[in-house]
């Protein structure tokens, strides 16, 4: 197995709940106590809000009520012809969504950039 880290976004926009239940060093691990997946750094931002307004203007602000968590995370991977996979069953690529079992939360991050 290959280890790689990725960089995801829970979503454009969730609650603090959901934020508050994303811890640095959470690890997801297997039925055999081996680390598949781990939360190594996370940075917060408020969600943007879009909106248009009666003169066709599109206007982006910063919500504060909402959360865009993005998560660098080091996953355990294999390789099968040149493709990565999560959990044999995922494959490991920019836009795709994978699920990460944490000891708090279940989250299914979209991948937005790999590490190699």
């Amino acid at each position: 197995m290959e280890n790689f880290s990725q960089q995801g976004s829970t979503s454009y926009g969730v609650r603090d709940y959901i934020v508050d239940a994303l811890h640095v060093g959470d690890e997801f691990k297997n039925s055999r106590g081996e680390v598949m997946a781990k939360i190594v750094d996370m940075t917060v931002e408020n969600a943007d809000f879009s909106f248009i307004l009666p003169s066709g203007e599109v206007v982006v602000r910063k919500n504060p009520l909402w959360k865009t968590p993005t998560l660098i995370l080091e996953l355990t991977t294999s390789r099968v012809q040149g493709i990565n996979y999560f959990m044999d069953v995922y494959e490991v690529r920019v836009g795709q969504t994978i699920p990460i079992f944490l000891p708090d939360i279940t989250i299914s991050p979209i991948i937005t950039k790999l590490y190699k």
